[in-house]
């Protein structure tokens, strides 16, 4: 169900304002709305009550400024993802089904994506990268190990949903560059293009999950893991 269909409809008075007082909740869901229709650029506090035919004072009752709506919005959009498995199963495991899970999840809704580490987080945002960290501190890693590897599977998760799409060439595109003559691509370029042909076409998370989880694998192997 959607957040416009889970929304209460209002009844509307001839000049299309709603005569029943929209709740907070009601102007979050309409954000969730324009930030996955239109993107979060379209966000703003008038075109926020626009959508829900009121006028602009109405959200300014519940939200301080565009960036109180937007925290809080972000945070009910973090509530609802289902990111934490339920499952028992090794770390390594853990770790790469909560990376997959935020992936497939900004892929659905890149709208966030231009505000994700720019606004303050709120309890639903705050409570992943607790969990996270507990988790591997649990395990036998140092709690500051944990949290770097939390910021770095945020990087690679973002990065990734950013490029949307398979990363490697296939070889017949590596052949067609190198037989382009002096507009062709140069050594270096080919050199990589040989190498990403070998590999074929990866999901761009798993380029640096492996590399997060391998590198996690090696500290808890040695004496800097755990404190």
């Amino acid at each position: 169900m959607s957040a416009q269909e889970a929304r209460p409809q209002r009844r509307r008075g001839a000049a299309g304002v709603a005569r029943i007082p929209l709740s907070a909740d009601d102007f979050i869901a309409a954000t969730l709305e324009l930030v996955d229709t239109h993107g979060v650029g379209a966000v703003s506090m008038r075109r926020v009550a626009a959508h829900l035919g009121v006028s602009p004072m109405a959200a300014y009752r519940h939200f301080r400024d565009k960036e109180e709506l937007l925290v809080r919005a972000l945070d009910a959009f973090a509530g609802r993802a289902e990111l934490v498995p339920s499952q028992d199963m090794s770390w390594p495991e853990w770790v790469r089904s909560i990376a997959h899970a935020m992936y497939d999840t900004l892929v659905a809704h890149p709208g966030w994506l231009p505000l994700l580490g720019s606004l303050r987080a709120g309890t639903n945002a705050a409570a992943l990268p607790r969990i996270f960290v507990d988790r591997l501190v649990r395990e036998g890693f140092a709690p500051e190990l944990a949290l770097r590897a939390w910021f770095a599977l945020n990087q690679v998760v973002i990065g990734a949903a950013c490029m949307g799409g398979p990363v490697g060439l296939p070889r017949a595109d590596v052949q067609a560059a190198s037989e382009d003559g002096p507009r062709g691509a140069g050594p270096v370029v080919l050199a990589m293009g040989e190498v990403m042909a070998r590999i074929g076409p990866v999901e761009p998370l798993d380029v640096g999950l492996g590399f997060i989880i391998d590198a996690l694998q090696s500290q808890l192997a040695g004496p800097a893991a755990v404190e």
